[in-house]
């Protein structure tokens, strides 16, 4: 289960909560605050052509207690995927069309203690090698429609989470307000998403502090969170009765490109839930911290 945990941290932590989300109503993009004059509506303007090759490295770890007993800290390898991203198509109305494929995914280190968990993750990834998909978004980043399709050998207990990484690699930049913005402006991405079964509020802020032609870089900052709720699996009932997220970074934005130049996001993660067994209540307490790093290169 904890290896299976790393993977869908690696495939859906790109700006978001660490674990499997997609979204169930369109994505809200709400202004607070305009930011200095001169002001500017802030726009992706990708010609066809535009060949990036991306890599994203990511790092989990996690502390368990169950029922008030601590379980000794885990610590993810270290894993890498990397992928080609092609801008394929662009319309007069700004709309564009981008596709992927993912060319590597490995792992970079093993913490001591790790080496069985690592040998299945590694498994796992380099069977999404091949993995291609493509994406639609506005000229203000809001995805339209998207795909994937997997590799003929890809590892079957990951499928479930690729629903979840096609709508994050959709939303890998961000979306931008409709007003003007200029230096300091901020913005908020609300979404309703799903993960794990679960419905929750998902809240994402964006703060302006540089802008250089058509680079900005931005400030992040991610929130979600779920209600109190009662979740039925083929095990059991269990009872939610924390569920919260918090993440914070920053990230450089290229217009001229689909996927960011460069994002660092740190997410830490808590989640509490309870159950019956055998006629008394256990509880299960979860810390996770996820570090994911995503680099981008232009290429001709």
């Amino acid at each position: 289960m904890a290896e299976l945990t790393m993977v869908a941290v690696m495939l859906t932590a790109l700006t978001a909560p660490a674990w499997a989300a997609w979204p169930t109503d369109p994505p809200k993009v709400a202004l607070k605050a305009a930011g200095e004059e001169p002001r500017e509506a802030l726009r992706f303007t990708i010609e066809r052509g535009i060949a990036q090759d991306v890599t994203m490295t990511t790092t989990m770890s996690s502390s368990t207690m169950v029922d008030g007993q601590p379980f000794p800290p885990v610590t993810s390898p270290t894993m890498v995927i990397a992928m080609r991203m092609r801008s394929s198509e662009v319309r007069p109305d700004g709309t564009y069309r981008y596709e992927y494929e993912v060319v590597r995914a490995d792992i970079r280190t093993i913490p001591d203690g790790q080496e069985a968990a690592a040998g299945h993750v590694q498994r796992v990834l380099r069977s999404m090698i091949g993995l291609r998909g493509w994406g639609r978004n506005d000229a203000r980043g809001r995805p339209l429609e998207n795909d994937l399709r997997p590799p003929p050998g890809i590892d079957p207990s990951i499928r479930g989470y690729l629903d979840a990484m096609k709508e994050q690699l959709s939303q890998m930049s961000t979306m931008l307000p409709e007003e003007p913005v200029g230096h300091g402006a901020s913005w908020t991405v609300e979404t309703r998403v799903v993960a794990a079964g679960l419905p929750l509020r998902q809240v994402s802020t964006y703060t302006l502090t540089k802008r250089t032609g058509q680079v900005l870089d931005l400030k992040v900052e991610v929130e979600q969170e779920a209600l109190e709720q009662t979740v039925k699996t083929p095990d059991g009932e269990f009872r939610i009765e924390e569920w919260l997220a918090r993440g914070a970074g920053e990230m450089r934005l290229d217009l001229g490109a689909p996927a960011p130049v460069r994002s660092v996001m740190r997410t830490s993660a808590t989640t509490e839930m309870s159950s019956m067994a055998e006629g008394r209540r256990q509880t299960l307490r979860q810390q996770q911290y996820v570090d994911m790093v995503i680099l981008s290169e232009r290429r001709d």
